[in-house]
């Protein structure tokens, strides 16, 4: 079974939750991320303005790497909302934000890993 998995863009701001979530994913281990908004890349690559550019640039190649496992979402974001609100309201398997409490974010983490 494949689980759809919502990931804030704005939560991959950093070389080890790119990394962390590029080698958790993937069709043999049965999670996809949902591109939730259509915009998530974008948004993703939005989300790394704040870097160096040699910073930046080896996080895009990290981003590169989940490429393969994102799916279209298919599903209306209201942008009258926050990215946690609209992802908890469309029925995802999992979702993970920076903005969540932290015991979600662990149990997020724990998922991924088992």
């Amino acid at each position: 079974m494949v689980y759809e998995f919502a990931v804030d863009p704005g939560s991959l701001s950093s070389l080890e939750s790119i990394r962390f979530l590029a080698d958790n994913i993937g069709v043999q281990q049965g999670r996809l991320v949902a591109e939730f908004p259509s915009s998530w890349r974008r948004e993703v690559f939005q989300a790394l303005n704040h870097l160096l550019p040699a910073e930046r640039s080896r996080l895009e190649t990290q981003v590169q790497r989940l490429k393969p496992f994102l799916i279209p979402a298919r599903r209306i974001f209201d942008r009258q909302q926050n990215w946690l609100a609209n992802a908890e309201g469309s029925a995802f398997d999992e979702t993970l934000s920076a903005t969540a409490r932290p015991s979600r974010q662990i149990q997020f983490a724990l998922k991924l890993l088992f």
